[in-house]
């Protein structure tokens, strides 16, 4: 797939020291989050390509899938097409990708 892709990240929480641990881990893809439009949701979006994504939350998945308190992570594209982020394999984000 040629060009960049955008996705966005819905994340359950507001807590301002997980969100800036989500945009470290995201660094590569160019994380920015929305302005604040929702009560209990941060969306940040992506935008790279399908290599850099599919590897980026990938690693996002490791470092955080595996904590009890880590907040519930919905991946979307622009046909709002969704996938959480536990259920990601390198498969199933080339194809919310490639759409």
């Amino acid at each position: 797939m040629s060009g960049d892709v955008t996705l966005e990240l819905a994340i359950d929480t507001k807590d301002e020291q997980t969100l800036r641990a989500i945009e470290e881990a995201l660094g590569d893809v160019g994380p920015r989050r929305w302005p604040e439009t929702r009560d209990i949701l941060t969306v940040i979006t992506v935008a790279s390509g399908t290599d850099a994504l599919v590897d980026a939350l990938l690693s996002l998945k490791s470092r955080f899938g595996q904590e009890p308190a880590a907040p519930p992570i919905v991946i979307k594209n622009v046909d709002r097409l969704a996938l959480t982020l536990p259920e990601a394999t390198p498969e199933s984000l080339r194809e919310l990708i490639e759409g």
